[in-house]
């Protein structure tokens, strides 16, 4: 899951591409629609509680026992970060 979106008061909503990082506001070109709207605020919200009910949580305890492999992936994204 890759979404960007926020549900307030199940009447403002934005989505969209945009990340809160540097990389994105200063060298990307992002684009949030914002909507007003009891209707389309409940779809949005049902559906993030339905993405939440197809989740699995993620543990400190499974954190700490990934894979090397895991491990070593997120050594070398954490060195590259900016450019990803």
């Amino acid at each position: 899951m890759h979404a960007k979106t926020a549900v307030l008061d199940k009447a403002w909503l934005t989505v969209g591409s945009t990340n809160i990082d540097t990389r994105s506001f200063l060298h990307n070109n992002e684009i949030n629609v914002v909507v007003f709207g009891d209707e389309f605020g409940t779809a949005m919200k049902n559906a993030f509680f339905e993405d939440l009910r197809n989740s699995v949580e993620m543990t400190k305890e499974t954190w700490e026992q990934r894979s090397l492999v895991s491990r070593i992936k997120g050594w070398a994204a954490r060195r590259f970060e900016y450019w990803l």
